[in-house]
């Protein structure tokens, strides 16, 4: 549903862009001689066959027709390919009807349609972009220094193509445009503030709002828009009426600057911006080495619920057979519902609700698990690797052989068009109609490759990249280390929005991808790894733990229905003396115990004969059908989380009956960025 949306969107805006087009062609010929007149459809039957080659090269590139129309239909192909054939259109109008172009470029239209045009890209795409990116300091990789060049690179580059397209249309078509471009403007403001209702910012999903919001929204633009066009053309565009329309939009740009400029005192009272931002982080050291005894594996495929994994055996009933040593439980639960702070929470038991920094928290609730110290003082070696480092507290980061006290870039490249096109989508998601939005999700990691094209490090750290983290171990496998014991910690993208990963785990930009192949494609990684631990003979003596940080995360002001992650654990020596419900034919056994996220440190203490006194039960020694267990769901009001909603769990997890409202609720702190 949300592909097929998606799709509709991009070809909407085409058809806009189409009609918009033939609009100032009409607008600005009249009456077309007949040099013109043949000119003009010489050249509209060229750009016909461009797009036919474009199509053609596309086909035989990919051999993919689906691939081949997502590229043709891409509303950037259009606009710029139609910016282009205007230009060159109404310049040779020009030089065939008047022969000179004296007196084109008057001092008026360049400083209206400058402001004018200002107005459009400051609303539209860098005042939200910039205000995204000064909230979430420690989500992102790079600097505004960064993007300070493509911003205002492309602010000149826009109010030139603006300046330039006004200076050669003709009074009527001119004013048409202004009249445009300033309701669009307005329109996108007037979202942004009023109309957006519930977004969730950097999760990159695909919202599925309701047809008739996204049809209500639409009508609300058109109508909107088509009022102010109609009221500045009965004005019969005096003079009056162009200058109340650059002031209005010069007040809208400053009242937008005003507020950004607001927001650069709390970027250096973030603490947690400011930790996030020094080159300490956890590094890619030893991902793909195994010790040469006893090795601890968790997975974690972010996102990935219960539903999903049913989804995939629904296309592919075998598609899980590797997993035939694994106990399956589906009956699990997660204490939160998004990644932050589901990962604290999983690895030290610690509640966290924004009411202190996150190091501070991070710091105390690890300081205070002793399942890692229990793990150090029987020699294991520790891996995590999670690139979000406020995520683990400083006792664990100091004891983690991959972590990286001062490293140093060696070369940073930014990309100026994927700079661009970070600004665009996020400042489109802002501020488009929801028609628009679904077809421009984002990440803070996606927006983090658009912008950085190349970055080296001495010590690479680590990113949640599955695409290259399967390609790394097709091409290198897995070694075994000089060390006996060790255990690792893997954050995977997994079944995490964007969908961007075909079934074989490779990444692609060619298409939409079906979520479901996403499903499938994040598990390649996982395979190749157990692949690795036979071939090396030290698959049946490790434990291997494949779960999710969280299973489906709703974006809701209370929960609407029951999200599970997956917990699928192989105990040494396959699965010995754990009781099975139950099996998958050319899959996992499966237990119906009553799991939950926070056994994960019990069940790895009791393999290890270690003595956890944390929270949760050892799921190998405990079948438990009367536990009762609690999740606290992340509440979205307005776009943003407010706090969570407790939910009481009193039998199966499954069935949305057993959840109840608790009604307890708590309110995030002013930590919560």
């Amino acid at each position: 549903m949300s592909n097929t949306l998606a799709a509709f969107g991009m070809i909407m805006i085409d058809i806009i862009i189409i009609i918009c087009f033939f609009i100032i062609i009409k607008l600005n010929v009249t009456f077309w001689s007949r040099k013109v007149r043949i000119l003009g459809m010489l050249e509209i039957l060229l750009f016909f066959l461009l797009y036919v080659t474009f199509f053609v090269v596309e086909y035989n590139s990919w051999h993919n027709i689906n691939a081949a129309v997502f590229k043709v239909i891409n509303p950037s192909i259009l606009l710029t390919s139609s910016v282009v054939y205007l230009f060159v259109f109404l310049i040779i109008h020009r030089w065939i009807e008047s022969k000179s172009f004296r007196g084109i470029f008057k001092k008026t239209k360049i400083v209206h349609s400058s402001i004018v045009s200002l107005m459009l890209l400051v609303t539209l795409f860098i005042c939200p972009f910039i205000e995204v990116f000064l909230n979430n300091l420690n989500q992102f990789s790079f600097s505004l220094f960064n993007v300070i060049v493509p911003i205002l690179s492309g602010m000149i580059i826009g109010i030139g193509l603006v300046v330039l397209v006004c200076a050669l249309l003709n009074n009527k078509a001119y004013m048409f445009l202004m009249s445009l471009l300033f309701s669009i403007g307005l329109m996108s403001y007037i979202q942004g503030i009023f109309l957006n209702g519930t977004l969730f910012l950097m999760d990159g999903k695909e919202m599925e709002w309701p047809a008739s919001l996204i049809l209500g929204n639409l009508c609300i633009w058109i109508t909107i828009c088509f009022l102010i066009i109609r009221i500045i053309k009965l004005t019969k565009i005096s003079k009056y009426t162009e200058k109340i329309i650059v002031y209005v939009a010069l007040f809208v740009t400053l009242i937008q600057l005003i507020g950004i400029m607001s927001l650069i005192p709390n970027v250096f009272s973030d603490e947690d911006a400011t930790i996030s931002s020094a080159n300490n982080y956890l590094s890619e050291q030893g991902i793909e080495e195994i010790a040469s005894d006893n090795n601890i594996i968790v997975f974690v495929l972010d996102t990935y619920d219960v539903d999903y994994f049913e989804e995939v055996l629904e296309q592919n009933a075998k598609f899980y057979s590797p997993l035939t040593d694994f106990v399956f439980y589906p009956d699990t639960v997660s204490q939160f519902s998004r990644t932050y702070p589901s990962i604290p929470y999983m690895l030290s038991h610690e509640m966290y609700f924004f009411e202190e920094p996150k190091k501070e928290y991070v710091d105390c609730a690890f300081s205070s698990c002793d399942f890692w110290t229990d793990l150090k003082e029987i020699n294991y070696s520790i891996y995590i690797y999670e690139d979000d480092r406020l995520c683990i507290g400083e006792t664990l980061l100091s004891e983690c052989n991959n972590f990286i006290e001062e490293g140093h870039v060696l070369k940073e490249d930014t990309s100026f068009f994927g700079s661009i096109k970070a600004i665009v989508t996020v400042g489109g998601y802002r501020t488009l109609p929801y028609l628009v939005k679904s077809s421009l999700s984002y990440t803070a990691d996606s927006i983090n490759k658009m912008v950085i094209s190349e970055k080296i490090w001495d010590n690479k750290p680590y990113e949640m990249n599955d695409s290259k983290m399967l390609e790394a171990i097709n091409n290198s496998g897995l070694t075994i280390s000089d060390e006996e014991s060790a255990f690792r910690f893997i954050h995977l993208m997994g079944a995490h929005a964007p969908y961007i990963l075909d079934i074989s785990g490779k990444e692609v930009d060619n298409r939409i991808v079906d979520p479901v192949e996403q499903y499938q494609g994040c598990m390649q990684y996982v395979y190749r790894y157990i692949d690795e631990l036979k071939k090396l003979g030290k698959y049946e003596n490790s434990t291997i733990i494949i779960t999710a940080d969280h299973g489906e995360n709703f974006v809701a002001n209370e929960l609407p229905n029951n999200t599970n992650p997956i917990l699928l654990i192989k105990y040494p020596d396959c699965i010995g003396e754990v009781v099975c419900n139950d099996y998958l034919e050319n899959g996992p056994k499966v237990s119906y115990s009553k799991a939950s996220l926070e056994d994960i440190l019990p069940t790895i203490g009791g393999i290890l004969n270690v003595n956890y006194s944390g929270n949760g039960v050892n799921l190998r020694e405990v079948v438990s059908n009367d536990r009762i267990r609690y999740h606290y769901f992340a509440v979205v009001e307005d776009t943003k989380q407010t706090g969570t909603l407790k939910y009481e769990i009193n039998g199966s997890s499954r069935n949305f009956d057993c959840w109840e409202n608790t009604g307890e609720y708590h309110k995030f702190g002013d930590y919560y960025e």
